[in-house]
């Protein structure tokens, strides 16, 4: 008996078909997350402190390209393409800054409401541009069962 593929109406979880991996320290896990319309995230079943190595953003070390989903751009020739598969956790995070908004209404009564949120990044990326490797910290302590998040920059969000 082979097993069927499941559709979008089947509640696909990909986390089922994709690799994902992560070497952290930290027990670290992977659902649904906090914010709307952000697909999954990363989570801690641990305590982080502040200023600590969670773990390295890892994947394919290519020539840098503009913008691009899991990109990380180290300088101006270099950066990781985080996509996988397999993918790493660290490639997982969202980014709180960013404010998700939706639209209401239709016609001249459409507009664009802000969806509100108690969110704030608590790590961040270290780029080390002589080894060509990022590394994720934390910024604040983090709390067992929260939700890790990091600010994606201006890039991302320009394109």
């Amino acid at each position: 008996m082979t097993k069927s593929k499941k559709t979008k109406s089947d509640n696909f979880d990909f986390t089922e078909y994709l690799q994902l991996y992560h070497n952290s320290p930290f027990n670290l896990y992977i659902k649904d997350s906090q914010l709307y319309q952000s697909g999954q995230g990363v989570f801690t079943h641990d305590f982080i402190p502040a200023k600590s190595f969670i773990d390295f953003y890892q994947g394919y070390l290519t020539e840098f390209i503009k913008g691009g989903t899991y990109f990380y751009h180290i300088n101006d020739q270099w950066g990781i393409d985080g996509f996988g598969p397999p993918r790493c956790y660290m490639a997982m995070l969202n980014d709180a800054n960013h404010k998700t908004t939706l639209t209401i209404g239709k016609g001249k009564k459409k507009k664009q409401i802000s969806i509100p949120h108690e969110f704030n990044n608590n790590c961040e990326f270290i780029s080390d541009e002589n080894n060509l490797t990022v590394s994720v910290y934390s910024i604040v302590d983090i709390q067992p069962e929260s939700e890790l998040f990091i600010s994606y920059g201006d890039l991302y969000w320009s394109n």
